[in-house]
């Protein structure tokens, strides 16, 4: 979903303060809009038994290293945590 916003936020690096990237600033109507959609999963979810829950997380899992995969390398705290998912 792309972003109606027209203010960015600047995503910088602790240690450095490198730019890594610069992000929209949610607008109102996005973020009420994004409340509105997880209240109206969450019966669902809620209802879903463990063995679902757990296969939806794992495709979450794979669509964000697929992600990140194509952006650029992971960095060395982002890959140490990598390391230990399953």
């Amino acid at each position: 979903m792309e972003s109606a916003a027209t203010r960015h936020i600047d995503v910088r690096n602790p240690a450095t303060q490198a730019l890594l990237a610069r992000v929209p600033e949610t607008t109102a109507a996005e973020f009420n809009a994004a409340v509105q959609a997880a209240k109206d999963a969450f019966p669902r979810w809620r209802a879903m038994r463990l063995h679902g829950r757990t296969d939806v997380m794992f495709r979450l899992r794979e669509l964000i290293l697929a992600n990140m995969a194509r952006r650029r390398p992971a960095s060395r705290p982002a890959a140490a945590l990598l390391s230990l998912l399953p």
